[in-house]
C-alpha cells in the first residue's frame, strides 16, 4: 500500500491576511490540497477543504475533478484524510 500523506502530516499556519489556520500540501501526481479551519461558515466544526492543482510555486482550486466540484466544508480530520488520499490516486495532472 502506498504512504499516502495525511490529515497528520498537515502544517497548519494562521493566514496573515483572514486570521483562520490554513494548511496546503502537494503530492507527485501534480494535485494537492488546502484545508482550513474557518469558523465563520455555517458547519462551525470541522474543515473546508479545496482540491489544488499545482504547487506550491503556483496552483490554482481545481474544480474539475471527480473529488468534488466545490469546497468541501464542515469535514472532521478522517474525512480530510479519506479525501486527501482519493486526491494523490487521481492520475497525473497534465499541467
Amino acid at each position: 500500500m502506498p504512504d499516502y500523506k495525511k490529515f497528520d502530516d498537515l502544517i497548519f499556519k494562521l493566514h496573515s491576511a483572514y486570521g483562520y489556520p490554513i494548511a496546503k500540501a502537494f503530492f507527485d501526481n501534480g494535485y494537492g490540497v488546502s484545508v482550513a479551519q474557518i469558523r465563520c461558515l455555517v458547519e462551525n466544526e470541522g474543515f473546508t477543504l479545496a482540491v489544488l492543482k499545482g504547487d506550491l510555486s503556483a496552483c490554482t482550486i481545481d474544480r474539475t475533478t471527480p473529488i468534488t466540484k466545490a469546497l468541501l466544508t464542515g469535514l472532521p480530520p478522517a474525512r480530510v484524510t479519506e479525501i486527501m488520499q482519493q486526491i494523490q490516486e487521481l492520475p497525473k495532472s497534465n499541467s
